[in-house]
């Protein structure tokens, strides 16, 4: 039987009235843990009414609720999909920039490790991260913003 047993917390989202909820739980198959749980107000789904009306209550009753924090950058960029090499490849030709455009600016960095590396991970790569030090470095090579590789990026993935 599912069961709220205890709120822990609660913070805001971006979506007027809907706020995250950490709440210790019983599931359907007995299995007790805590977990964030979206509430929304008109959700009567499972433990939804428990929940919302928990938190009702822990409203009612003052106790803190965190404010919504947008995600920075960095945490946007690290949720993005990774792209294959297909895709990657691909997406940068939509964008005017070719492969061997790429390969000339890891050609022009300084001898050693890092442009070996760079190599090996431009050529050898089967997927690549938004993340990875490399995109940054070659799309800032190549004048982008990291924005505009943001863009780049999520264009490549519909491919």
């Amino acid at each position: 039987m599912m069961q709220l047993h205890e709120i822990t917390a609660v913070r805001e989202t971006e979506e007027p009235g809907v706020y995250i909820v950490a709440a210790d739980l019983t599931d359907m198959e007995g299995q007790r843990y805590v977990a964030d749980y979206a509430s929304r107000p008109d959700d009567g789904f499972g433990l939804a009414p428990q929940i919302r009306a928990g938190l009702d209550l822990w409203i009612a009753e003052g106790r803190p609720v965190a404010p919504y924090v947008p995600p920075t950058a960095e945490e946007l960029r690290a949720a993005m999909p990774e792209l294959s090499r297909r895709q990657l490849r691909l997406g940068l030709l939509a964008a005017g920039i070719t492969s061997t455009q790429v390969t000339a600016e890891i050609d022009v960095m300084p001898e050693g490790n890092a442009k070996e590396t760079a190599r090996i991970e431009w050529e050898d790569a089967t997927v690549y991260q938004r993340t990875h030090p490399l995109i940054e470095t070659i799309g800032a090579a190549l004048g982008l913003s990291p924005e505009q590789i943001d863009d780049m990026w999520m264009a490549a993935s519909a491919l």
